[in-house]
């Protein structure tokens, strides 16, 4: 009996509903202020901070309602699926906080990190197998990596 006691606090908290901060905004003053609320089954938070011009980030919180939630942050890499942790991971200049959490209300904000080296996507590997594809490859990849930077920032709101 006493172990049903304790497992019932946790089913019941499993039907309700999670609230999050809500907000996207990429200016400190825009950061401040105006924070929305959201509920889902789990919360995101997801930042993306150049290292070499700090003063261009991008930051979203907000709420997953799916089963598996995911973050899908860069086309070359993993999305992130670790759960109530908040990792850094830097790729090419940009520095990237992840964080999804379902342990209490308001918990997409990150206090403290890990660090976690970033992790090619298995498409990415299948992409560039192979002799001619692959140079052609490489040859786009580092005509375009002065852009790398700003398409991060513009494709973010298709990745999410």
């Amino acid at each position: 009996m006493p172990s049903f006691a304790l497992l019932l606090p946790m089913l019941f908290q499993i039907g309700l509903a999670l609230l999050c901060h809500r907000k996207e905004c990429s200016d400190a003053f825009s950061c401040a202020f105006g924070w929305d609320i959201c509920e889902g089954s789990f919360c995101y938070i997801l930042r993306l901070q150049n290292v070499t011009n700090s003063g261009h980030f991008l930051l979203r919180r907000g709420c997953f309602g799916s089963e598996s939630p995911q973050i899908r942050y860069n086309n070359e890499l993993k999305p992130f699926t670790s759960l109530n942790e908040c990792r850094k991971i830097l790729w090419k200049d940009i520095e990237y906080l992840l964080g999804i959490c379902a342990d209490s209300d308001f918990c997409n904000v990150c206090n403290y990190w890990s660090e976690l080296a970033a992790e090619k996507s298995a498409a990415d590997g299948i992409m560039r197998a192979g002799g001619e594809n692959n140079l052609r490859g490489k040859k786009l990849l580092m005509g375009t990596a002065a852009l790398l930077p700003l398409l991060a920032f513009y494709f973010i709101d298709k990745m999410i």
